[in-house]
């Protein structure tokens, strides 16, 4: 598939004029952030958290890509098997492959945020920050909102369905940029899609992204969602994710998680139409010190709706983990079926995985379950595999893959499960 090297339409925006909503939204959100504290341990939302960690102030988000990065980024991976490819560097667009003329004819849109904000002001500003997750990392999402000006718009039709994959890819190239991509999907009555994001390090050192998902499902529509994140070992993440799932719509996504410092995720899920259903799948690999945070609110507001989330976290070394799970059920949600778990596998003499899985239930006519396990591999197992000739380290990788595969499998496409297993293999040099 051809790509096209910095789109003339989204160059000539990437800097403005945006529409006057969207650059009083960004003021106003500059002025949010400074006014806002930093995050404090004793805050109930940022319990366990290594505040200490987290550097977020210094860096650029107008660090240039050099031509030799940007050959080696276009080499890195391929584009067969997507409908359409965007790639920034440093949120700077590289690269920009259009979805065929026949689709855009259907009306189906995919293009770097700012081109969308150039062509479609008024249909973003229908969507575009429309709620703020207030899960405890305000001050992250205000920063976020004042800086973004990358990302990608997906608007998919009433009744149109794509069995292809989009592809987005996001790269920090050198340890002092930041970068605050933006990505907002909207599905309308009947229509399907399936989206890739993908988020690396060029660089061995560090950098900083604080990125945002908004995803609104109307009508039976159908979106299936994958993010792989493999940073860098010294750089500092956030992750915001908001999905809205309209009545009989289903939404199925799933985040690997590998590299990065600190990493905290927040991820919001509200099944406001009857008969939704929400899949919210995670596998982390934590090694060496990192830190990985995850907050997770699961909102019914509607009867009849569903949600299984499953977050797997494996930890080597020192590494620690935080799952703070609630599923939150309306007196009005009446035959809600919810189901949380967060597993934990530790490999690691002084790793740590801390749980706080919950339950508000307004509801008298619910079947809602969440639980937590956390443990090693088993010595008869261990012994087993010894009696056989595996070593001790080359088992216990091994033995991560299969945890991990619970949530890999999940993936339609066995094409993709399949490449998706293979990265964490590779990760973990299996």
């Amino acid at each position: 598939m051809p790509l096209i090297q910095n789109n003339s339409v989204a160059k000539t925006t990437a800097n403005g004029p945006y529409p006057a909503w969207f650059e009083n939204s960004r003021k106003q959100s500059q002025l949010e952030y400074e006014r806002l504290p930093n995050p404090q341990r004793k805050n109930e939302k940022w319990r366990f958290s290594s505040i200490e960690k987290i550097k977020w102030e210094g860096y650029s988000s107008s660090v240039p890509v050099s031509p030799f990065d940007v050959e080696k980024i276009s080499s890195s991976f391929p584009f067969e098997n997507s409908l359409g490819a965007i790639v920034y560097g440093n949120d700077e667009l590289l690269f920009y492959t259009p979805i065929p003329e026949k689709l855009q004819k259907m009306g189906i849109i995919f293009s770097p945020l700012n081109e969308a904000l150039a062509l479609y002001p008024g249909l973003l500003k229908d969507y575009l920050f429309r709620e703020t997750l207030r899960m405890g990392a305000e001050k992250f999402e205000a920063l976020h909102r004042s800086k973004t000006q990358s990302g990608v718009f997906l608007y998919v039709p009433r009744n149109v369905e794509i069995q292809e994959f989009f592809e987005v890819w996001f790269w920090i190239t050198e340890p002092f940029a930041g970068i605050y991509p933006h990505i907002l999907l909207v599905l309308e009555e009947g229509s399907k899609a399936k989206i890739q994001l993908n988020f690396r390090s060029l660089n061995t050192g560090g950098g900083f992204s604080c990125s945002a998902i908004e995803s609104f499902l109307e009508r039976s529509s159908m979106l299936e969602f994958i993010s792989v994140q493999h940073w860098a070992e010294e750089v500092n993440s956030f992750m915001f994710s908001l999905t809205d799932i309209g009545q009989d719509a289903q939404s199925s996504s799933l985040f690997i998680n590998v590299g990065g410092s600190y990493n905290r995720f927040e991820g919001k899920t509200r099944l406001s139409g009857t008969g939704g259903n929400a899949e919210i799948l995670s596998a982390t690999l934590a090694k060496n010190t990192q830190e990985f945070d995850q907050r997770t609110l699961q909102v019914h507001t509607a009867p009849y709706t569903t949600s299984d989330l499953l977050f797997k976290n494996v930890l080597f070394d020192s590494a620690r983990t935080i799952f703070s799970g609630m599923i939150d059920v309306s007196p009005e949600a009446q035959k809600t079926d919810a189901y949380q778990s967060n597993k934990n596998l530790i490999l690691g003499e002084n790793a740590q995985a801390n749980s706080l899985p919950g339950l508000e239930i307004m509801a008298n006519d619910v079947r809602c379950t969440h639980g937590a396990t956390t443990g090693g591999i088993a010595k008869e197992e261990l012994f087993y595999s010894q009696q056989r000739g595996i070593p001790k380290p080359v088992f216990e990788k091994l033995y991560t893959i299969g945890f991990l595969a619970e949530c890999i499998q999940r993936v339609k496409s066995s094409q993709l499960a399949d490449h998706l297993l293979d990265f964490l293999r590779l990760s973990l040099q299996v």
